[in-house]
């Protein structure tokens, strides 16, 4: 989004720089390249949709005719090639592993944005009243801000508002531009974040197609949240030249009004959607540290959903004698204490023999220990009702 912003700036201030805005374009360019090169640092998932946005930066800067043509190649390239060569270089070329945080279908990908955007509000913040309510806004609302959305841009591409407003000649100000140059950096501005979105999708499908590299889903696909959120406020904030457009404009605003009221009440101090099946884990962890200390128990396996959190604990408690944990999947035999996700591994538990002594009340995370471990009713670890 940083890229973005720094060249969009330069478009909608090219005027003020009459001429002679050839080095605030290069390093508009240059400084897009770097932050680019950082998202791809942070998430390589970005990089279909990195390296489309650099491209489209690039051509939207030589289409600008301010800077020389090598210049601009070259700002583009150098500055998000060094941060990758610095930083993550190392990574990529020991990077192994075969990607399985994806999916084959496009549905199943926007599915998976559209519900962790509309994850369930915090029942610390709502009037339980007030429930019904935000259950129908869960079920409706971001499908009306696509559908306002689209009917927005339709009203923009049947006015044809870009072509209004190169009538009037732009003119200098100290400020801020004219509002008509205004409109059409607008139109330019939400033409690239939404070639971004579409192209960088394509891109993804072709690659499934051609190699069987997983399309994105959930947060591998966050990319296109912002670029969205982007072209959708774009077309918001673009003026109505007709009666029903003014109107589906108006609505569109009070959606995304009503949108920011709802995310609001999904404001949330613990856990959040990615790691919701996590919530249990801290009660989890004191059983089998319990186990640890009344019984001695050494042997515990974990899933690979709560190894990771389970280890936290370890070290912030510090005061078990087990070693650090691991996520096995599919378990093996023979522990005698399992952290695991009950929900999908009954069969496992019933296999081996196993009892569940603890079930979390928000998630699917189990404590199974052997038979002869379990805590009696009384016992110091003793845990079990659910069934």
């Amino acid at each position: 989004m940083s890229a973005i912003a720094v060249s969009a700036a330069w478009h909608l201030r090219r005027e003020y720089f009459a001429g002679r805005g050839a080095r605030e374009l290069i390093a508009a360019t240059a400084i897009s390249s770097g932050c680019l090169g950082m998202a791809f640092t942070a998430n390589f998932s970005l990089a279909l949709s990195g390296g489309t946005t650099m491209v489209l930066l690039l051509v939207w800067a030589i289409r600008a005719k301010a800077a020389p043509l090598w210049k601009l190649l070259l700002a583009a390239v150098i500055p998000g090639l060094t941060v990758v060569l610095l930083i993550p270089s190392w990574t990529l070329l020991h990077f192994h592993e075969e990607i399985v945080a994806g999916t084959t279908s496009f549905k199943e990908m926007l599915l998976s944005l559209v519900d962790a955007s509309r994850y369930r509000p915090s029942p610390y913040l709502i009037n339980p009243l007030l429930w019904r309510l935000f259950d129908i806004l869960y079920r409706y609302l971001i499908p009306a801000v696509i559908v306002l959305a689209v009917i927005q841009l339709l009203w923009i591409l049947r006015d044809r508002v870009w072509r209004r407003s190169r009538q009037q000649r732009p003119q200098r100000n100290a400020d801020t531009a004219t509002p008509n140059s205004h409109v059409a950096w607008l139109c330019a501005l939400g033409t690239l974040v939404i070639s971004i979105a579409v192209l960088a999708v394509g891109e993804h499908r072709l690659a499934y197609r051609l190699t069987r590299l997983l399309m994105p889903v959930s947060r591998t696909a966050l990319f296109l949240l912002p670029l969205v959120t982007l072209a959708i406020g774009i077309a918001a904030a673009i003026p109505a030249l007709s009666r029903g457009a003014n109107w589906g404009r108006k609505a569109l605003l009070g959606s995304l009004y009503l949108l920011g009221v709802y995310y609001f009440f999904c404001m949330r101090l613990t856990y959040f959607q990615e790691w919701d099946y996590q919530q249990d884990l801290k009660e989890a962890y004191k059983v089998v540290a319990c186990y640890n200390h009344e019984k001695n128990v050494q042997d515990v396996e974990s899933s690979w959903e709560y190894h990771a959190g389970m280890n936290f604990q370890r070290l912030l408690s510090g005061r078990e004698t087990f070693g650090p944990f691991s996520g096995t999947t599919p378990h093996t035999t023979g522990h005698e204490v399992y952290v695991l996700e009950r929900n999908f591994e009954r069969d496992f538990v019933a296999q081996q023999g196993l009892k569940i002594v603890y079930e979390g009340p928000n998630s699917g995370i189990g404590i199974a220990v052997r038979a002869d471990l379990a805590d009696e009713k009384g016992g110091a670890c003793y845990v079990w009702p659910p069934p």
